[in-house]
């Protein structure tokens, strides 16, 4: 995962956490917890810092005793990530900005790559174990069918075929068809999806999922591929950013080549 994407999860969180905070403090208490020690037993407080006073909570205030450290509590959080996230905003549009130096080898004209060989010092390469584990071969979703990839594997699509032997070529482990688990807002229950393929950068460790829409010219497949996109959407799953899109028509097909470049900018 690069820094970039970590920056994004970690920006996700503290939202979580700033909304959190929110909802503890919708509804403040007119003063703060004081704890003392008398006798050997701790007596607690509420302060009033309009007047000064102090009230004394005895053990039927217990409610009000633990709302009042939760909301201190609540603030300090509010107050810490906030800063953080305020600080992490800035770097996310540095980070926007500037490209990684990992792809400074895949600017090179593929023709004279072979010339080069890439510097691999970067701590966020996958290693070949866990590669290997990612990459077991998965038999749900998966029955006879017309097609065979290079890999033995049952697909769908003529279309499909082509995307699972170019992903086998250039190096890249997938699973067609795996289980994705998805929430359809419209309806107010979760489904279990089966996206053509999952796949790994093995560079990065960042897994993508990969859709072929194969009618568009079909308004019905169409609307059912947008609505598709959208709950794809609603899921935290965008087109560029974690999920690949193709597409064809009975007049534009797909091709190796156009997978092949696909590949080479999200996989590679």
């Amino acid at each position: 995962m690069t820094l970039l994407e970590l920056t994004k999860n970690r920006l996700e969180e503290l939202k979580k956490v700033l909304s959190w905070c929110s909802s503890k403090l919708k509804t403040p208490s007119n003063g703060a917890l004081y704890v003392r020690k008398e006798r050997g037993k701790l007596r607690y407080y509420c302060h009033n810092a309009e007047n000064n006073n102090l009230t004394y909570l005895g053990e039927d205030k217990n409610d009000q005793i633990v709302k009042l450290e939760e909301e201190l509590y609540s603030r300090k959080l509010q107050k810490v990530a906030g800063k953080e996230a305020s600080a992490l905003e800035k770097l996310l549009k540095e980070l926007k900005k500037s490209p990684s130096w990992e792809t400074v080898y895949y600017e090179i004209p593929k023709d004279k790559r072979h010339l080069i060989k890439p510097l691999e010092i970067s701590p966020l390469k996958v290693s070949k174990a866990d590669i290997e584990k990612w990459g077991i071969t998965r038999k749900a979703n998966n029955e006879p069918g017309p097609n065979i990839t290079v890999k033995g594997e049952y697909v769908k699509s003529k279309s499909e075929l082509i995307i699972a032997d170019r992903l086998e070529r250039a190096g890249v482990p997938y699973h067609y068809e795996a289980d994705l688990p998805v929430a359809e807002e419209k309806l107010g229950q979760f489904y279990v999806w089966h996206p053509d393929f999952k796949v790994l950068n093995t560079r990065t460790g960042k897994e993508y999922w990969w859709e072929h829409f194969g009618r568009m010219d079909n308004p019905d497949y169409f609307s059912s591929c947008n609505y598709k996109l959208m709950v794809y959407a609603m899921n935290g799953i965008f087109p560029g950013d974690n999920l690949i899109v193709t597409m064809e028509t009975s007049k534009t097909q797909l091709n190796s080549e156009y997978v092949d470049a696909l590949i080479e900018h999200y996989l590679k």
